[in-house]
């Protein structure tokens, strides 16, 4: 083979050497792109929900200072109704911040006390909306760290009576005689 022909191949062989190098960065970067577009999507939109599950609970706060108030205004005559759409709204936004289940969980916890502790039977109504309240400022302060990326705050002594309170009632209910008779 003549030099000319051979530098010739060697110059088409490297083209496409070349060109397959340009493809497989292209097709390398697209896909990195395409990853980091995703996270932040996931990203905006745990913000956006985190966002609304915060309205949300600030309304409750506003909501049930108004109701445990000894003098209620006509529109928040239904309180605990009107709380209790505020925590399921709540509730449905946490749930769609994708990766916490940690966060999940520890919302859950302090929406369920709220709903445990507004539940009361013949609970004097200003004392209820404020234990309600304290566990609306939990679970802000919950949501807040995980916005924040920061350590999800310790276990308030409210959560911590109310984690007691749910042992003995299971207690309680374990101890009492079954109504079922034997035949």
């Amino acid at each position: 083979m003549e030099p000319e022909t051979v530098a010739a191949l060697w110059g088409f062989g490297g083209t496409f050497v070349g060109a397959g190098v340009t493809l497989t960065a292209t097709a390398m970067t697209l896909s990195r792109q395409a990853k980091e577009a995703r996270k932040a999507k996931v990203e905006d939109q745990a913000r956006a929900a985190g966002e609304r599950a915060l309205g949300h609970l600030y309304d409750l706060r506003r909501h049930l200072t108004e109701a445990g108030a000894p003098s209620v205004p006509q529109e928040h005559q239904p309180w605990k109704k009107i709380a209790r759409g505020h925590i399921d709204a709540a509730r449905m936004a946490v749930k769609l911040m994708p990766g916490a289940d940690d966060l999940h969980e520890r919302v859950e916890e302090t929406l369920q006390m709220g709903e445990y502790l507004m539940a009361i039977p013949n609970g004097v109504r200003q004392h209820q909306a404020q234990n309600l309240k304290a566990s609306a400022t939990e679970t802000i302060n919950i949501i807040s760290a995980s916005m924040r990326a920061d350590p999800l705050p310790n276990r308030s002594n409210l959560v911590r009576a109310y984690q007691c309170q749910l042992v003995q009632d299971a207690r309680e209910r374990a101890e009492e005689p079954s109504e079922i008779t034997p035949s």
